[in-house]
């Protein structure tokens, strides 16, 4: 019988019995390692060839084979953790590409199967599903077997291949139901045909789902004893009215009116095919005396969940408190034990204790008789009952033996606080004055870890003091004083004097106490835990008395290597990490001895505040059961303490508890007669769906995803089921499929270009009405007006009350009348042109009507202008185009803008309009035959364009050029230096505006020395070659103007160096 932790509150189903339960018996996603299965086992095949089974993430068939297909990619449906989850699959071993592939030269068979069976007692409807992927081909497939009670494997379902993307897949079967032991196992084979490399065979999501509907009830027959001391054990006597799977019941005890508000709760297993039997329970001291006691046993899973009937009603009472004392180690001793040792008191109680009691040791006088108040040894705090016949070890109460007179008559017992009660004594026995104190009486504690850690093991220096009692007892020369470890089982000396270290001294000293590292402990004898231990001595004047006080010594070496948690499903006992809210986990951690006796303290975010607790289990004890009462993730961490010395904590183990589905389901409500539609429910990882309809067909159906058709009219129901390992869940979703509309556009029709016309629909109840050209919606009443211009298909949407859309199409045909006009333009007299009509389309014949009152196809003698025609067809529809009809010449002259310029400056003059160009006059133009020739008058100029075209007309235009003149003085500097510093070296005529000069330049005696008649070249100086000396010169200058002013000048000038 297991007791377990509650955590989050426990709840359960309140009705009696629960009937047709859908439920979740099995479920396999991989995300753990997939340790349910077996990889390449024996079964139905021959368990060759290279190409295995493995369960991994990997996806990628880099660099030799194609990779495999994500999980959100399926025909339809929802795979748990997908796109890239853990899953079972074939791969080519060799290639140590571990992705879903096989090398299809290398024939194999190999399957792959749950391990354990499941169980399916009183279930029927068995369904297994799963999602699959294989390519394959005809000769390399998957397949599904099942096996009963460990029976031959049989072929089931269909030969997997040819799937390009992961399919659903559900099988049910009658030989799947009633079973005590059910096994499924996948299959693969390929042979050695040249098939191409693919995709092989893989699978996910597997779940098993029945549905329950045996009539089982619990009872509890009888308990006893009754009345039931408070605390005491109390028999229950069960049956079940048929056989059941293996599943873990609770065991509810009421309060003591028969009411199950806040029961307490026991946990055990009941397994197949057990229908009796029989739980002891320890009832809880809290449970105080009552007359109407009750106890139910219910199931709580695996599902079906059944609540049984209530027992009887029995009586708690309180039974009387007992307290017998038992012998203390430390008096197997032959001899008195020392005062100032210590003491370690058992004891055995029955009855309850309150939680402020206290036990406390007493120690007589030496003729045996407890005074009023006689010395205390120790005390323990503590409201437990250590009963034996509840298989509880004594209890213990330590101290120390009290300075009291030597004697041999000594007694000890055992007393309460709350409730008082008086222990039986025990004794006769002796308590002696030794002259050793051990360590001034104080305990000793050491922490030892292996010896590749701390070689060195732990010391500690004591104490040791003589004559304590007696002052005239000596310890002679080569006297040595050795520590004596004794058991505290049985108070046996473990190894010789001095294990633990000695000390040669002859008074009070000191003495090292040496505790070897770890894995030496067992080479000298020393055992882990308390025992105790004294300083004896060996040349002691008084024999008799050469032994010291007791101590204790406890020693701890707690595991270096911290262990390894791991979760069971309390029910199967088979690992795993996944729960529900109302089951039982059991943790167990590994390495483990029980020999060791170390205590183990548990840690867990969801219990006691996320601090360290004591396993209900014993603090010994490498269990812990949890019931588990509300969803999340749970973290568990565990730490051995070896008597004090702590090691390190596990890593940590995370569970994740799960509640029941829930479903949340989209699709449409409304539908149409003969519509196939799809529905989605809301997903939950590893959970089965079913499907079912009262007025639509099933066409396809994959987990939390249905294609349902539907064939008539009305309204309607799709019944959803969703089962996973924790319950299930139901729900409906209506649908009303409604009839279609009719829709009707009209007949087609025809009209002009350009003519508007009405579209009319068919009306009806509840009708509403979509009009469309095929690109853009042109209305949403029954009517439309639309003029198109060219032939147009209109489509009409009817829709009715609940969405159902019909159908129908008009075309409107146009007339599409056209007109193409040309024209010929006037030539040179300007009076000759002509413009020609050339109608296309519409209805012969056609007649015409020009803008300026002809009306033949033909308009002719027609000057420069626009002209319209308008075209009417037999039928009435009209065209109306208009054409400009121009002249023969295109000439447009234009010689551009007058403009002002500065004498001396230039500007560009701008011709066009014409093919060819002439200006005039050409004084000062740089081209006469361009269009932008340069112009550079000196005077006021007026300029002729005249331009010319192939066909030989002419036309002209002008354009002036003003010229702003300012001339200013002309005259010649009084004198210059030609000396070569190019500052006034050479001579010139200054002024503006000289058209034309004459300037000479004379010397002293008359000889003409320089004469130029350019404005622009200077008298440098020299004369013949040669540079004249400074002197004064005479010049003569005379010129014209170009406004046509005449100068004339003579005067000196100096040449100065």
């Amino acid at each position: 019988m297991k007791k377990a932790l509650f955590i989050f509150g426990f709840c359960f189903v309140s009705s009696m019995l629960l009937h047709a339960q859908n439920i979740l018996i099995f479920t396999e996603n991989f995300q753990t390692g997939g340790g349910t299965f077996t990889l390449n086992g024996t079964g139905p095949g021959s368990g060759t060839g290279t190409n295995q089974w493995i369960i991994n993430n990997q996806y990628s068939g880099a660099p030799t084979y194609n990779n495999t297909y994500s999980q959100d990619s399926t025909y339809n449906g929802t795979i748990s953790f997908a796109p890239f989850s853990e899953y079972l699959h074939i791969y080519d071993m060799p290639s140590g590409i571990t992705n879903c592939n096989y090398n299809p030269s290398n024939p194999s068979d190999q399957f792959a199967f749950m391990t354990n069976g499941i169980c399916t007692m009183g279930m029927d409807s068995v369904h297994f599903s799963f999602f699959y992927l294989c390519q394959g081909s005809p000769t390399a497939y998957g397949e599904v077997y099942y096996s009963v009670n460990n029976g031959p494997w049989t072929q089931v379902g269909n030969q997997y291949s040819n799937k390009y993307k992961w399919q659903y897949e559900d099988i049910t079967d009658p030989a799947f139901s009633n079973k005590n032991d059910i096994r499924f196992g996948f299959r693969w084979q390929n042979n050695n045909g040249p098939s191409p490399d693919s995709v092989a065979f893989a699978v996910d999501d597997i779940n098993v789902a029945a549905t329950y509907s045996n009539n089982v009830t619990i009872s509890v027959d009888s308990v006893s004893p009754n009345p039931v001391c408070q605390g005491g054990i109390l028999y229950i006597y069960w049956s079940l009215s048929d056989t059941l799977c293996d599943g873990t019941y609770a065991i509810d005890l009421s309060g003591p009116t028969g009411i199950f508000n806040t029961p307490n709760t026991w946990v055990a297993n009941i397994n197949y095919p057990q229908t009796s039997g029989l739980f002891a329970i320890i009832l809880p001291t809290s449970s105080g005396p009552g007359n109407c006691y009750k106890v139910r046993i219910r199931r709580t899973s695996p599902a079906p969940v059944i609540m049984g009937t209530a027992s009887v009603c029995f009586q708690i009472i309180a039974c009387p408190n007992v307290i017998t004392t038992l012998q203390p180690v430390v008096t197997f001793d032959t001899n008195a034990v020392c005062v100032g040792s210590v003491i370690d008191v058992p004891f055995y109680s029955t009855g309850v204790y309150n939680g402020n009691n206290i036990y406390t040791a007493q120690l007589s006088d030496s003729n045996g008789v407890f005074s009023g108040t006689p010395p205390v040894v120790g005390t323990f705090p503590n409201s437990g009952t250590y009963d034996p016949a509840l298989g509880s070890p004594p209890g213990s109460v330590g101290g120390l033996i009290p300075p009291v007179p030597p004697g041999c008559g000594y007694y000890i017992r055992v007393i309460s606080s709350n409730p008082a009660v008086i222990g039986s004594p025990w004794g006769p026995f002796c308590i002696g004055e030794c002259d050793i104190t051990t360590n001034n009486m104080q305990d000793l504690d050491f922490c030892v870890t292996d010896c590749s850690i701390a070689p060195g093991g732990a010391d500690s220096l004591i104490d040791v003091d003589v004559n304590s009692f007696n002052t005239t007892a000596t310890y002679g020369p080569g006297n040595i004083f050795n520590t004596q470890l004794l058991s505290s089982q049985n108070f046996s000396q473990i190894g010789a004097d001095g294990i633990l270290g000695s000390v040669a001294a002859t008074g009070d000293t000191t003495l090292n106490v040496h505790v070897p590292c770890k894995d030496s402990l067992p080479f000298y004898g020393i055992p882990i835990g308390m025992n105790y231990m004294r300083v004896v001595a060996t040349e002691s004047s008084v024999p008799d008395n050469a032994l010291g006080s007791l101590i204790r010594v406890t020693i701890g070496a707690p595991a270096s290597t911290a262990p390894t948690i791991t979760s069971y499903d309390f029910s199967t006992f088979i690992p795993t990490d996944t729960f529900c809210t109302g089951d039982i986990v059991a943790l167990y951690f590994s390495p483990y001895s029980f020999a060791a006796n170390s205590t183990y303290m548990w840690q867990c975010n969801g219990i006691n505040g996320g601090n360290p607790f004591v396993s209900p289990s014993g603090a010994n004890s490498n269990s812990l059961y949890v019931s588990l009462g509300g969803t999340g993730t749970l973290n568990f961490s565990v730490q051995e303490t070896s008597f004090g010395c702590a090691g390190p904590w596990s890593p940590v183990h995370s569970i994740v508890v799960l509640t029941t589905p829930a479903l949340n389901t989209t699709g449409p409500h409304n539908v149409c007669q003969g519509d196939t539609t799809t529905y989605t429910t809301s997903f939950m990882n590893s959970t089965y769906y079913s499907w079912s309809s009262t007025g639509g067909t099933i066409v396809d159906t994959s987990n939390n995803v249905v294609d349902i058709s539907w064939p008539n009219t009305g309204a309607y129901t799709i019944n959803i089921n969703a089962i996973n390992m924790c319950g299930s869940a139901a729900s409906t979703y209506t649908v009303n499929v409604n009839p279609y509309p009719v829709a009707n556009a009209g007949l087609d029709t025809t009209i002009c270009s350009n003519s508007p016309v009405l579209l009319t629909a068919q009306t009806g109840a509840g009708y509403s009405y979509v009009w469309s050209d095929g690109t853009s919606t042109i209305g949403t009443n029954s009517t439309a007006t639309v003029t198109p211009t060219v032939t147009t298909t209109y489509y009409l949407s009817t829709i009715v009350t609940g969405g159902c859309t019909s159908y129908d199409t008009v075309t409107v045909f146009v007339n599409s009348l056209n007109d193409t006009l040309t024209a010929t333009p006037a030539g040179c007299s300007g009076n000759d042109g002509m413009a020609i009509a050339t109608p296309t389309g519409g209805t012969l014949p056609y007649t015409y009507s020009w803008s300026n009152g002809q009306t033949t196809s033909t308009a002719t003698f027609l000057t420069p202008g626009t002209y319209t025609c308008t075209i009417t067809d037999a039928s009435g529809c009209s065209f109306t185009a208009s054409i400009p009809v121009g002249g023969i010449s295109s000439l447009n002259p234009d010689a551009g803008t007058s403009v002002t310029i500065t004498a001396g400056q230039s500007t560009i003059l701008n011709g066009s309009g014409g093919q060819s160009y002439s200006w005039s006059p050409n004084n000062n133009l740089s081209c006469t035959a361009c269009t932008n020739p340069v112009a550079t008058p000196t005077v006021t100029t007026t300029y002729t364009l005249t331009v010319f075209d192939s066909l030989g007309c002419i036309a002209t235009d002008t354009v002036t050029v003003f010229v702003d003149i300012y001339c200013g003085d002309v005259f010649v500097p009084s004198a210059f230096s030609p000396n070569g510093d190019n500052q006034n070296d050479v001579l010139f005529v200054r002024g503006a505006c000289i058209q034309y000069l004459d300037f000479f330049v004379f010397n002293r005696w008359g000889e003409q020395v320089f004469h130029t008649n350019d404005p622009a070249v200077g008298w440098d100086g020299n004369w013949r070659g040669v540079a004249c000396e400074n002197a004064v010169f005479n010049y003569v200058l005379k010129g014209t103007l170009f406004d046509g002013t005449e100068f004339n000048q003579s005067g000196n000038v100096s040449l100065i160096k």
